[in-house]
């Protein structure tokens, strides 16, 4: 009973005080209300009577307004379009086309969206309206890969074939087509591949890598490309609509120097905070600089015959500190010494160093080793060009490398010039004439 009789006060005295607690909130608002399209409206991009879709709101903005499209009506996930200074905005076909991809609707398909539109500097204010829109998407006539499909090429399975597939009713089965990819969807700019078909083309890892590498694609990473197929009679299009095809490419150094040609695999490391680089997965193993002249003889140096072909091969080539900057592939650069730090500080998280560790050519019995080469580097105990004897020096179960900001080649007396990773802790500055070579792509 007295339980039930101080509860009774708690919620008098909690009533008494309620008026004592209130408290006003003001929820910033966008201040801009939607003109056109009505609330509701539909939207066929298959209409080819529409060569635009306009926008209108009430309120202009100096600093610029931002149109906003998204799947929820919160506006989580959205595509945005910067709409300029006015009032209004109108959008090509072809590129609201693309935006609405972007919401992960496929060729065809038909959505229930949100849009509003909110001043560029006041993003973060709720918007004042929100209003529905039914789109459908173009229908597309290229059937394989189907719309927003992925693609990895793969360096190491460079024959491996794609096919592309159209609907040869809008063509004819006899039109000899050819395929082309663009960067833009209305493929404007594109490349086309050197080989043509009738309904279908089938081409190699090889052959599309080698094609897309003529467009400003963004190396080691995922691409949004567009591909679509043009008859060789009209000169026309197949498909009103491009498909959306998320391409990424080989992950392979292919490193020409004059007549020599070496490739290399690369990897893409990912770190705990979030942040990523692409390594060289193999060490150089060239005896040319980048314009193809010969690297005079008392700049580099072999492993050891004894070792035989195989360890010789992954070990690579030793370079003199000497011409440390003078070697590099285009587009590469040497890991500075914080680098070579956070690397190895990464590995020691994720099952030991061992993650960086070739199982074949770092231990010299790797038998009970686990995690190694787990993040794909292939790091070799190659030892390092020793500065006194002027030999190589193999050393089991060490790294050797040199860092972009370790040392000055110009001054050569300067004997710190490696670093050593010995399984510590700790990266120790060694003395060496010259190391093997790793590289981060500039990215």
């Amino acid at each position: 009973m007295k339980k039930l009789i101080y509860s009774i006060i708690g919620l008098l005295m909690f009533a008494g005080c309620e008026d004592d607690y209130k408290t006003d909130i003001t929820i910033p608002m966008s201040g801009i209300y939607l003109s056109s399209p009505a609330e509701g409206a539909t939207m066929d991009l298959n209409d080819e009577s529409k060569d635009s879709y306009e926008f209108t709101w009430d309120k202009a903005s100096e600093q610029g307004s931002v149109l906003i499209f998204s799947t929820t009506k919160d506006l989580v996930k959205q595509v945005t379009v910067e709409a300029g200074t006015g009032t209004n905005y109108s959008i090509r076909p072809a590129i609201i086309n693309l935006l609405f991809s972007h919401l992960g609707i496929k060729a065809g398909n038909e959505k229930t969206l949100y849009w509003t539109v909110k001043d560029q500097n006041n993003l973060t204010a709720a918007a004042s309206e929100v209003r529905t829109l039914r789109i459908k998407r173009m229908e597309s006539s290229l059937t394989s890969p189907e719309d927003m499909a992925s693609c990895q090429l793969l360096a190491n399975a460079t024959q491996t074939k794609i096919k592309f597939e159209w609907d040869t009713s809008i063509v004819g089965k006899d039109t000899e087509c050819k395929l082309l990819f663009s960067l833009d969807p209305e493929m404007n700019n594109s490349v086309e591949l050197p080989v043509t078909g009738h309904g279908s083309i089938s081409a190699t890892h090889e052959e599309v890598e080698q094609t897309i590498e003529k467009l400003a694609i963004k190396r080691y990473q995922t691409n949004i490309l567009y591909w679509n197929v043009r008859s060789n009679t009209d000169q026309e299009f197949v498909s009103r609509a491009a498909n959306v095809l998320y391409m990424n490419d080989m992950m392979r150094l292919v490193d020409k120097r004059g007549d020599e040609t070496i490739t290399y695999p690369v990897v893409r490391v990912t770190f705990s905070d979030g942040t990523s680089q692409v390594w060289t997965a193999q060490n150089l193993n060239t005896t040319r600089y980048p314009d193809g002249t010969e690297i005079e003889a008392e700049y580099y140096r072999y492993a050891p015959e004894s070792l035989g072909e195989d360890w010789i091969k992954a070990i690579g080539t030793y370079y003199s500190f000497v011409i440390r900057d003078r070697i590099i592939p285009k587009g590469w650069r040497i890991p500075t010494e914080a680098e070579w730090n956070y690397l190895f500080s990464e590995a020691g998280k994720n099952g030991g160093y061992n993650v960086l560790k070739d199982p074949v050519y770092y231990y010299k019995d790797p038998t009970g080793q686990e995690h190694l080469n787990e993040w794909g580097l292939s790091f070799t105990s190659a030892g390092t060009w020793n500065l006194d004897r002027d030999a190589i020096e193999l050393a089991q179960e060490k790294f050797y490398f040199m860092a972009a900001d370790l040392g000055d080649p110009a001054t050569w007396n300067d004997p710190w010039r490696a670093l050593i990773h010995d399984n510590s802790e700790t990266l120790w500055v060694s003395w060496a004439k010259g190391t093997v070579m790793r590289y981060i792509y500039a990215e």
